[in-house]
Formats: structure tokens, C-alpha cells, sequence
């Protein structure tokens, strides 16, 4: 009162705990982490920046006390993540609770004063890569059982004419085979009545040459598709295979090998099914010379686009292209909605096992590369 200080009980002021504590979280992460972790950057470790944000603390505790304990329990993203560096990380299992708190504090204010703007954001939820995975495999087995009662995806007919040639070949060489797959979503005819085979070539050395032809297919998913070539002046249709080396394709022999009339128009075209349910298409023009190494880019449109682009293939009489929706069509949509729905959810965030898989890591495969 007046300006006077009546003492009762006095006692010292308490220390700061939550200083004192950050303190001891920067000495435990100078000792122990600083060696290898940058909070910013990586270093032999990866960077920790903001990393209470994106895992749970215990994860976090459990893994930074022994790693070697939680990959051996099964845990997914141990495992992912065990194998970053050449160098393993030492295990601290002299670490209690509270050091982990204070560690783990300290690196989150050092994170909040690097990148302030995520200081206030919610911890992530621990990514269940195995429930992901187990929810991804339940829908593709749901989604192979149901296009068993579909056919070929390719269905081929052809019809040669009177004069056609098919030389026995006893054996030798041996020719390419047609990809076999099984229609998904869609299906693709192709019929050719009265356009020969690739044999009839050989029935007129001095007009063709023995020439090497293979076909490099790409795109930007995975795909099953099957290839064909037309020689629209000669009438001829020949569908292609894998070549020996499995890399490109070929419409005659497996080692590219193929009569060609040279200098004549061709073109190489192909159809097929993306992983994700969408019809693919590509179209290659060129003029045949005696050895070549093509590259046939595919595409993935609609269905209305591809028949667009099938219709323009008509060359002659008798030969016919179209895609029809598969019997599956609608449950088979349905599922690759559910499968997309699920990957724009967790499929950027449980990369566990190897990358763009879509089963569960087998317990002897090879060692988890480095990501």
C-alpha cells in the first residue's frame, strides 16, 4: 500500500523450464544428431525440418531410441527409411522420454524459426502404408476377378487371298508372337479380308530386301497394348511381337529381320489399355529402308477419340477397326475410381515399398533402394 512492499513468505523466482528444457534439447541434438542431421538440409541423415509435422512424436521417440527394433517389428516406413544413407544410424536407447521431448522440442522451435509460415500447422497422421497397400490389393483382385468373362483385347481376323504365300520355315528363325492379353475395359477388332501376310514379300526377292525394322514403344504409364503393320500399296497386314531382346517390337522375325519393299509407305500402329483403365493409341508413319530403329509414342484418350483415330486407318475394302466396351465395362469404371481415389490419397505418402507398386513387398525381396 503507498507504495510500500509488504514481504510475505518470500521466495526466489522460479527458473524458466521451458528455456531450460530447449537448452537441453539443443546440447542433446549438438552431441548426438549435429554429426549427421542438418535441420534445413540434408546431410548423411536426411533434414529434419518441421519433421514433429509430419510424424507422431512416439513414432518419432521409438525410431530415434532403436530403429533396429522397429524395422524388425514390421513397421512399413522403418523400413523405407532405414536404408537412406550407407552410413547406419547409432541407436540411442539412453535417451528417456523427457531427452526425447526436449530434443524433439528443440528441433521443432528451430523448424517454426527457419519456415515460420508452418509453425501452426496440425501434425500429420502417421501414413498405414499397410492398410494403403492391403486396400489397393482387395480392389485389384476385385477388379481381375471381374474381367475374367472377358476376351482377347485384340481380336484379329484375317482372311488372305487365293494367292497368298505361307512359307514353312521349319523352325528357323523363329518369329515374333503377338502379346495374349486379356480385355480390362475395352476391346479393339481388327479385321483384314484379302490383305496378305508378310510371306508374300518373299515371293519377289528382286523387289524387296531383307531389312532390319524394330519398333521402340513408349508411354508414360504402364500399358498392355499390341502392335500392327500395314503396307497399304502391297495390302499387307502383319501383327508384331516382342523381338529376342524384349525391348522393342518386330512383325517378322525375333531378331527384327523382315522383307521390305524399300522406299514404299508404312505405318505402324497400336492399341491397348492403360494401367489405370483408359484405351491407348499410337500411329507411326514412315518409308521402309533397309535397317531402322523407330520410336511409336502412345497416347491415352477416350474411347470416341481412339475410334477417331481408328476410322482414319481405313485403307481399303476389307479391312475394318473398331472398339467396343467390354462387359465388365461399368464394375471394372467403378474400381479404377476407387483405386484413383485411393492413390490421390495415400499413394504420394506411402511409397514404402518399391516405387509405383502395387502389392505388398514380399518379405525376401531385394534390399529397399535408396530414395
Amino acid at each position: 500500500n503507498n507504495g510500500n512492499i509488504s514481504w510475505q513468505n518470500p521466495k526466489p523466482v522460479l527458473a524458466n523450464g521451458a528455456l531450460d528444457a530447449l537448452a537441453v534439447g539443443k546440447n542433446l541434438f549438438t552431441n548426438n544428431c549435429a554429426s549427421c542431421h542438418r535441420i534445413e538440409k540434408d546431410l548423411t541423415g536426411p533434414a529434419l525440418l518441421h519433421i514433429t509435422k509430419r510424424l507422431p512424436r512416439q513414432w518419432l521417440y521409438d525410431f530415434t531410441s532403436n530403429w533396429p527394433k522397429l524395422v524388425g517389428s514390421g513397421d512399413c516406413y522403418a523400413n523405407k527409411i532405414k536404408d537412406w544413407a550407407p552410413s547406419a544410424m547409432t541407436v540411442f536407447t539412453g535417451l528417456d522420454s523427457q531427452d526425447m521431448k526436449s530434443l524433439y522440442d528443440y528441433i521443432d522451435q528451430e523448424s517454426n524459426r527457419i519456415e515460420p509460415g508452418r509453425a501452426y500447422e496440425i501434425p500429420e497422421a502417421m501414413p498405414r502404408c499397410e492398410d494403403y497397400y492391403k486396400a489397393l490389393n482387395e480392389l485389384q483382385a476385385k477388379r481381375n476377378a471381374v474381367k475374367i468373362n472377358n476376351s482377347r483385347m485384340a481380336e484379329v481376323t484375317q482372311i488372305q487371298p487365293n494367292d497368298s504365300s505361307n512359307r514353312d520355315n521349319f523352325g528357323e528363325p523363329l518369329k515374333v508372337i503377338p502379346d495374349n492379353y486379356d480385355a480390362v475395359n475395352y476391346q479393339f477388332t481388327v479385321k483384314a479380308f484379302g490383305w496378305y501376310n508378310i510371306d508374300i514379300l518373299l515371293e519377289d526377292d528382286k523387289a524387296n530386301a531383307i531389312s532390319m525394322l524394330r519398333i521402340r514403344v513408349v508411354y508414360s504409364l504402364k500399358a498392355n497394348f499390341n502392335t500392327f503393320l500395314l503396307i497399304p500399296k502391297r495390302k499387307i497386314f502383319q501383327e508384331g511381337g516382342k523381338l529376342s531382346d524384349e525391348k522393342y517390337y518386330g512383325f517378322n522375325n525375333v531378331d527384327g529381320t523382315i522383307p521390305l519393299p524399300q522406299n514404299e509407305d508404312c505405318l505402324v500402329f497400336a492399341v491397348g489399355e492403360s494401367e489405370d483403365g483408359k484405351p491407348v493409341f499410337g500411329k507411326l508413319d514412315f518409308k521402309a529402308t533397309k535397317s531402322q530403329t523407330l520410336t511409336l509414342q502412345m497416347q491415352a484418350s477416350t474411347e470416341v477419340e481412339v475410334r477417331k483415330q481408328l476410322s482414319l486407318l481405313y485403307l481399303a475394302d476389307g479391312f475394318t477397326t473398331e472398339v467396343l466396351q467390354t462387359q465388365s465395362f461399368k464394375e471394372t469404371s467403378a474400381i479404377d475410381t476407387a483405386i484413383g481415389a485411393l492413390k490421390a490419397k495415400w499413394g504420394n505418402r506411402c511409397d514404402c515399398f518399391n516405387a509405383g507398386a502395387d502389392s505388398i513387398r514380399p518379405a525376401n525381396a531385394p534390399p529397399f533402394s535408396k530414395r
